[in-house]
């Protein structure tokens, strides 16, 4: 299975710089980062809700923790520095 999956991502990497060299000097690279973002984020919720996944652990302490961390990341970039 493992084997199969490095040629499925092969291939798929293939066709997307294929697809790039294409549309580079149609577009500006936020919008193709935007949509490969929006689209690779599709086919992932799309195959986890087909195949009944599940996210488990969410809650209000963990999210607000998350936020709380982000912003201190921000703000510690704000004076040129890093976690």
């Amino acid at each position: 299975m493992g084997e199969g999956l490095i040629v499925i991502c092969a291939v798929s990497y293939g066709i997307s710089s294929i697809t790039l060299k294409k549309i580079s000097h149609l577009e500006s690279p936020m919008t193709i980062t935007a949509y490969q973002l929006l689209l690779g984020s599709s086919l992932l919720i799309a195959a986890g809700w087909l195949l009944s996944g599940e996210v488990h652990g969410f809650t209000t302490k963990s999210l607000s923790c998350s936020c709380t961390w982000h912003c201190y990341q921000q703000e510690l970039s704000a004076f040129g520095l890093s976690c």
